[in-house]
């Protein structure tokens, strides 16, 4: 086994032991239905929720109710009678965002973003939050400041799952560089390294509906045994 795979699995330990009980997502609801909510300030932060709920007629602005209840997570509203409730600001985990239309950024403000399967994201222009009808298995998202597609930290293949197709991408281009992110390079720093590797830690296992019991903490043994198949194509090649 050469240096570069003994450092993959150091780095993993390491990765796997500094990530939280629950990564740095969190699960609220109770119901037959999961959607997930992503939320990126402007300081690049960004976080993940998974959302159960039973109300077919739950909104984007209802999922957020339910991570209020669920978190720290606070909103800024106000209505509009043409858009209904508009969310102006967002408040976790130490940050926040508050649109600003007459600051001196004109990007100062949140875009709302949706995702169904099996499209991909869209800014829908025709209706807002408070318009959208949540599904089974989709996606909203939060994005302050620009009109990029978001993208959760972890998720190489962009399925809002982090799992062990990530981890293989993760993997196969471990300490190379001129790297994108479908590559691994996460940070953005062209690199596939051990800040990689954090970021998907914090994010592991996110993208599936909680099971009964609290899913268990992604400690060494999940992502090392997560990595050992890729592991051994590599060897054997």
């Amino acid at each position: 086994m050469t240096c570069s795979r003994y450092a993959l699995i150091v780095g993993i330990l390491i990765a796997a032991l500094a990530a939280p009980a629950w990564g740095d997502y969190a699960y609220v609801g109770g119901g037959d239905k999961f959607a997930k909510v992503l939320v990126e300030f402007d300081d690049g932060a960004i976080y993940a929720f998974g959302v159960s709920f039973s109300d077919p007629s739950t909104t984007g602005v209802g999922l957020m109710d339910l991570i209020e209840a669920g978190t720290t997570l606070t909103t800024q509203r106000e209505y509009y009678p043409a858009y209904g409730w508009i969310i102006e600001g967002i408040s976790y985990m130490g940050h926040t965002s508050i649109d600003d239309y007459y600051g001196p950024n004109p990007n100062a403000w949140w875009r709302y973003w949706v995702m169904d399967p099996p499209d991909g994201w869209e800014m829908p222009w025709d209706y807002g939050a408070s318009g959208r009808t949540a599904a089974d298995g989709c996606a909203d998202a939060w994005v302050y400041g620009h009109n990029t597609a978001p993208r959760l930290p972890g998720d190489a293949n962009n399925d809002l799952a982090v799992n062990g197709g990530d981890l293989a991408l993760v993997g196969g281009n471990w300490f190379q560089t001129g790297k994108t992110w479908s590559e691994g390079d996460f940070n953005g720093d062209g690199a596939v390294d051990g800040g990689d590797l954090a970021l998907m830690g914090g994010n592991w296992m996110f993208g599936s509906p909680p099971s009964p019991a609290p899913l268990p903490e992604p400690g060494a043994a999940v992502l090392l045994v997560a990595a050992v198949p890729w592991l051994g194509r590599r060897r054997a090649g």
